[in-house]
């Protein structure tokens, strides 16, 4: 801040982000006193036998630990320094940068792109669930056998045929049991470069980019 001691400064700025934390839009959160949590996901009942009149009633599997997901804390820390001269000589107090705000600033930066990161590594097989597998994969592990995919075999483009083609891959989710999961589209999450593409895909009455009237099948599917 060398040039705050002189005169002749006509105005002082930074950036700063007002608006509201995303990654609460994306994540909840849990307050804890524990170094370690642990999300255990369990394998429950299948389904039912038809017990014919006077059969005994069969049992067949029981309920089970599956997959346990571990929550390790963190701390993030910052700090910032003012020497005696720049207290005792700045001429411009009144519209000096507050160290508080930058680092507050500085604070809530690093919690969105810590949050965020779990997305950017969802593919990554170095960054693996409780089930051992990235957030997105073809193979993740069922208690019962076998194995389900929460992401498409090609990667493709975000566009009216592969949200469709998500939003039906997550109707075929099975339990760890192996019942269908009941899985529902709550939230779609776009990068930049996706922002335009997902406000035509969720928010048009009609299909993009065609000329017909055919209703757009995944408006008001994402709130």
């Amino acid at each position: 801040i060398k040039l705050l001691l002189q005169d002749g400064v006509r105005s002082i700025f930074y950036g700063d982000k007002k608006g509201p934390e995303e990654w609460t839009e994306i994540f909840k959160k849990f307050k804890t006193d524990r170094d370690t949590e642990r999300s255990v996901e369990m394998k429950t009942l299948g389904l039912a036998f038809l017990k014919p009149e006077g059969a005994s009633i069969r049992g067949g599997d029981n309920m089970s630990q599956s997959v346990v997901t571990y929550f390790k804390q963190r701390t993030f820390s910052k700090a910032f320094f003012i020497s005696n001269e720049a207290m005792r000589y700045n001429r411009y107090k009144g519209e000096m940068v507050s160290g508080a705000d930058a680092l507050r600033h500085s604070m809530r930066e690093t919690k969105e792109l810590t949050a965020i990161s779990i997305l950017n590594n969802a593919v990554n097989p170095l960054a693996p669930m409780g089930d051992g597998k990235p957030l997105l994969s073809l193979d993740h592990p069922l208690s019962y056998g076998g194995s389900y995919a929460n992401t498409l075999p090609i990667q493709t483009d975000l566009n009216e045929t592969s949200l469709e083609a998500l939003v039906m891959q997550a109707a075929r989710f099975r339990d760890q049991a192996g019942k269908l999961a009941i899985a529902k589209p709550r939230k779609l999450i776009g990068g930049v470069g996706n922002m335009f593409a997902i406000e035509r895909l969720v928010k048009s009455n009609f299909r993009v980019g065609s000329n017909f009237n055919d209703v757009n099948v995944v408006h008001g599917m994402f709130p």
